[in-house]
């Protein structure tokens, strides 16, 4: 997983690494004037003494080489670590323009998900307000089965004068036959009556 690092954190490493860079190359000009300094010093001898040393200026010379080598593989070295690393960094650091694009498609996002969420609640509330509306209160339930009692009481009431009355008027067939005829109208009233009422005790919750 590439490591983040926070702006002000990465401004002091490329500080630092500029500060090592420019570190090394007074270093190196201290060792280069130096050298310059001591060659120049050994000219003017040998002007003095109006002759050239060849082979001490080639031992000299040889010397200066190795010296140089020394002195430059460090920092040349250095300088491509630095390099690398800077460019490393460069690449895996997050711009302040890929930050606003980030936080502005997590706003929308979250924007988005909240108004979804605010039309699910709204679609629920009003479905459950269309539900309490088809629901029959329990006190009209037993209103209609107190009802229901009456009819039937009153039914078996006028059932029972029927038969009194009848009985008294007519002749025992015609009042069989009448009365037979009443009591099946009746009973059909009543068959009728009892699958309301089974209808209803059904709906009770």
């Amino acid at each position: 997983m590439p490591f983040r690092l926070e702006p002000a954190a990465i401004e002091q490493r490329v500080q630092n690494l500029e500060q090592g860079v420019k570190d090394h190359q007074a270093q190196t000009a201290a060792q280069f004037n130096s050298l310059s300094q001591q060659i120049a010093n050994l000219s003017t001898k040998l002007d003095e003494r109006a002759k050239i040393p060849w082979p001490a200026l080639g031992v000299m010379l040889s010397f200066l080489t190795v010296i140089g080598g020394l002195v430059w593989y460090p920092v040349k070295t250095d300088l491509d670590r630095h390099g690398r690393v800077m460019e490393k960094m460069q690449d895996e650091l997050i711009t302040s323009k890929e930050v606003e694009y980030r936080l502005g498609t997590s706003g929308q996002r979250r924007d988005d998900w909240q108004r979804s969420a605010e039309d699910r609640m709204r679609r629920n509330e009003a479905r459950i307000d269309d539900v309490t509306k088809m629901i029959v209160p329990r006190g009209e339930h037993e209103e209609k089965w107190r009802s229901n009692d009456r009819q039937f009481t009153d039914t078996q009431r006028q059932l029972d004068e029927i038969k009194k009355a009848y009985s008294d008027l007519y002749s025992p067939r015609d009042a069989l036959t009448n009365l037979q005829r009443r009591l099946e109208d009746v009973e059909r009233r009543l068959a009728l009556a009892q699958q309301q009422a089974d209808a209803a005790r059904a709906q009770r919750p």
